[in-house]
């Protein structure tokens, strides 16, 4: 990749002891529109995931696990690398 991470943040919300695994407000006067807003990435540099960033899921566990996997998907087209599938998985009959 050619622009390498100076630094990474992993937020451990769930043993913060300011949020304590709360989760986003949505107000009944936001729009999808915001939601996009708060997932924009910064001059292709700072990248943000999140339930808070999708518009779809907001407040959700999927929300915040489907963000992470569209920014994974971002980073990686900044570094000229094809998009990331992830296969379903299927049990064995």
């Amino acid at each position: 990749c050619p622009k390498r991470p100076k630094a990474y943040v992993v937020s451990r919300w769930d043993n913060d002891g300011f949020s304590r695994g709360a989760y986003s407000f949505c107000s009944p006067a936001a729009t999808p529109e915001d939601f996009e807003e708060l997932g924009r990435p910064v001059d292709d540099v700072l990248f943000f995931a999140g339930e808070a960033t999708t518009a779809a899921h907001p407040a959700t566990v999927h929300g915040a696990y489907l963000s992470g996997i569209r920014e994974a998907n971002r980073i990686s087209k900044t570094c000229g690398i094809e998009r990331c599938e992830r296969k379903p998985r299927h049990p064995k009959s």
